[in-house]
Formats: C-alpha cells, structure tokens, sequence
C-alpha cells in the first residue's frame, strides 16, 4: 500500500474527531417570540465522514427564546435541527449547538420587535377589593400562578394557573389588615417563593411561607405607621432577605432584617421626605451595597407635597445613609427602578398622581438622578412595573390607570424616552399589575388587580 494513501483510520476515518459544523445562514432573522420560518441545522463529521446516530444539545444561552427539540440524534447525513423560537431579550439573542469532543457552533439572531397586541382580557374573581398583584409559581407544576392582595377581605388571594393561562377560583388567606400591596420573595431558604402582606390600617406587614400550595401567615409584624408598600432584598449581605417598607403617615422607611427562617428583628426607622408610597431598591452607587428609592407626595395635604423621590443609600450592613431627594413631578405615587437607557447605570421610572404622568429619572451610577423627563398618561396612575413588552430589548412601563379601566403601556425607544403609548381595558379600576408569562409561550403577559369588579384582568400576549 503506498504510504500516502487513506487507510480509514487517522484524522480522515470514522474513527477521526468529531466536528459540529452549521449548515448557514448563521444569522438568521425573524420577530421576537416567533419561531424561525426555517430549521437550524448541523452537522456532525468523525473525520471527513458524518457521525450519525449522536446527540446534538440545542441550548438558547442569550435572549430568553426556546428550542425545540432540544436533543437531536443525527440521521445518516450526520444532520440533526431543531426550530428556534425567538425570545423577548432584545438583540445579540444565541442559540448553541454541542456534542461532546468537539467545538460547539452557534447561530444569532436580531429579533423585530413585535407589536403590542393583547387577546381580550379574561377576568377572574379575586376576593373582595383586589388592588395588587404578583405573579409566582405557588404549587409544584411549572404554571406560574397569581398572588392578589383583596384588601377588603384582609386577605392574600391564591389563583392557580390551569396551565395554559387560564385561572381557577381563588383561595383566600388572612394577611395584613386592609393589606392593599404586596410582594414575593424566598423568605425562608427552602426555594418556594413566599409572599408580603402590607397591612395598610394595622401598621403591620404579614409574613406568609408557601405551604400545600397556599400562602397562611406564619406572623404579623410592626412595620411604622401606614405602611404603604414593601420591597424585599438583602441590605445585609449575610444571604438572607431582609423587608423595607414605606410608612407612608410617619415620613419613614420601616427596615426589618432577617435571618433567613422567616424571623425578623424589630423595625428600624429612617427618616425619609414627605409621604413615602411606592418602593423599590437596586445597586445604585457601584458599591455593591443595595439602595433604596421611594416616591414621596402621593396624596400629601395641599402645600406639603415632595414632588420627589427620596434615595436611601445602603451602608452594607443593613443601615442607611441619611436621604436625598430627586425632582420627580406632581404627587408621585410609585416608583420603579431598572437601566431604562441602557448604559449600564439603574434609572428611577416615577408614575405621578397629579399630573397623570411618569418621570424618567436618569441614574448617574453614582446613587444620585437627573433632572427628570416626563411623559403624559391618559389618566391618574396606579402602581407600576418595568418589562421588555416588545422583545427589542429595553424595559418599557407598564401602568394602571383606574380612572380608565385600562393599563397603559408606554414603549420606550431605548434612550428612557417613553413616547409612544398603547391603552388596554381591564376590568373596573385596577390598582396594580404585574408583567409574566402566564400562558407559557414565551411572550409577556399582563395582568391587573381591578378593585371595584373585584376580579383580576388577565391579558395574553398576541
């Protein structure tokens, strides 16, 4: 045999390496949240010959989208493929191909932004005065179910997802008195998520662990005078979430550390500006160390309102510097925090009672904010949220407004310019909202808390 001839075996034989090679284009483009028109395919060759029968790992590692199937065995042509549904985080989204002993390859994508369209709201009953929801996983299926705050019944609402979107009848659970918000966290360490009353009369917040699929109060704890809202973050940095909440009749931040079991110390005052309701906390000075934001104003007697934000600056060790205030505009109500421009710093989104507007507040990174911009709204707003609605990767707002019916979505341009506005009716007055994917399908649904139908407005996203 000459020497130079091909035996088999080698780098050119089928016992060769393995090699995953993608059949282009590798930039492929489509609509976020819908799946490419065509497959993404590889290919896999032990040498200069295919490798069938091995298993391709599809992986969506940058945008949030899906893959489907995620593990291929290859044909006889080595060629194994699999349908890339978009996701909603914006541009740079990456879908990767691997086989074990050789390189992965990977395909890109950036998603259009898709219109804003809902299918009409299906309302479910919520107990008596709904006025906030969450969206969490309260039961042990995938579905992520809804957590309400029926302020009239003193009671957290439970209603559990059916699986596609749909919501079966709620359950009730004492909480807080007139607790008319509420948040979710992992309070305990045991992975299930855990709810917050805010008894807005009582002075007190409800401490509920998820148990059985429902959320009892395990405590009821002094939290100010008034309190109005609570955020729950770890201020400590000793791993286990703490609670802050706005005392919207005192002029305080109420901060109450926790251990991780569920038990918290006695609440700590911070003295804050004028009204303080909406609350949010993020890293806003590049310390590593959480802040927190409150919009103060909302409903102040004449004369005495803010107009402001106050900005509590975290010290590391669950105490807080002294406050400063931020220009926001009239009467703001509630705050939301999050890089609405994307440079990398946290900015404050302020929904302003008075002047039916929210305020941009750009974050200079280090804790301080800019002069505002404001944006109109079709009316007084309710409680706020940030998502990307449109999936072109920015964080639009998502606002109540009761005196409407509706909730309005503003659309932001990708500089925290929020211009361009889509109105949705609810059910009758809505109070809060929330931004999931309740139908599973990999698209932003919304959902609103609507106090005088007492229902939940469920919107699936189209």
């Amino acid at each position: 045999m000459d020497a130079g001839a091909d035996s088999g075996g080698g780098d050119g034989g089928p016992d060769g390496p393995l090699e995953l090679r993608l059949l282009p284009p590798a930039d492929r483009v489509g609509v976020a949240g819908d799946a490419l028109p065509d497959d993404c395919i590889v290919q896999a060759f032990r040498g200069k010959f295919p490798a069938e029968s091995v298993n391709i790992t599809f992986e969506v590692v940058a945008g949030g989208g899906r893959a489907d199937p995620l593990v291929v065995t290859t044909d006889i042509s080595g060629a194994a493929a699999t349908r890339w549904t978009l996701g909603f985080g914006g541009p740079g989204q990456v879908l990767r191909a691997s086989l074990e002993g050789a390189d992965p390859v990977e395909f890109t994508a950036d998603p259009t932004p898709r219109e804003i369209a809902f299918a009409p709201a299906a309302n479910y009953l919520a107990g008596n005065g709904p006025t906030d929801v969450r969206a969490a996983q309260v039961d042990d299926d995938a579905a992520l179910d809804l957590v309400v705050a029926a302020h009239t019944d003193d009671a957290l609402a439970v209603l559990h997802n059916l699986g596609d979107g749909a919501f079966g009848v709620a359950d009730l659970f004492d909480s807080a008195g007139d607790n008319r918000t509420l948040t979710v966290a992992r309070i305990d360490g045991d992975d299930l998520v855990d709810a917050i009353s805010v008894g807005r009369s009582s002075d007190r917040v409800g401490i509920h662990l998820q148990a059985a699929g429902g959320l009892p109060m395990l405590a009821e704890l002094p939290a100010g005078n008034g309190p109005f809202e609570a955020v729950a973050a770890d201020f400590d940095g000793d791993g286990a979430l703490d609670v802050a909440v706005s005392d919207s009749a005192a002029d305080l931040v109420s901060v109450l550390l926790g251990d991780g079991t569920g038990v918290f110390e006695d609440a700590v005052p911070y003295a804050i500006g004028l009204r303080p309701q909406g609350i949010d906390a993020a890293l806003l000075d590049g310390d590593d160390v959480l802040d927190i934001v409150v919009a103060q104003g909302a409903q102040a007697a004449p004369g005495t309102t803010d107009d402001t934000v106050g900005v509590l600056l975290g010290e590391g060790d669950g105490t807080f510097a002294a406050f400063e205030s931020y220009l926001a505009e009239a009467n703001p109500f509630d705050v939301a925090l999050g890089d609405a421009d994307g440079d990398g710093e946290v900015d404050a989104i302020v929904a302003n009672a008075t002047s039916q507007s929210i305020s941009f507040l750009h974050g200079r990174g280090d804790g301080a904010f800019d002069v505002p911009v404001h944006f109109p709204l079709v009316g007084a707003p309710g409680l706020l949220t940030l998502a990307d609605i449109n999936g072109d990767g920015h964080l639009d707002v998502v606002v109540a407004i009761p005196i409407e019916d509706a909730v309005q979505i503003l659309r932001n341009d990708g500089d925290g310019g929020f211009a361009v506005a889509t109105t949705i009716p609810v059910g009758n007055t809505p109070r809060g909202v929330a931004v999931a994917d309740v139908s599973g399908d990999g698209m932003p649904d919304v959902i609103s808390a609507n106090e005088l139908s007492d229902d939940v407005s469920v919107l699936i996203r189209e």
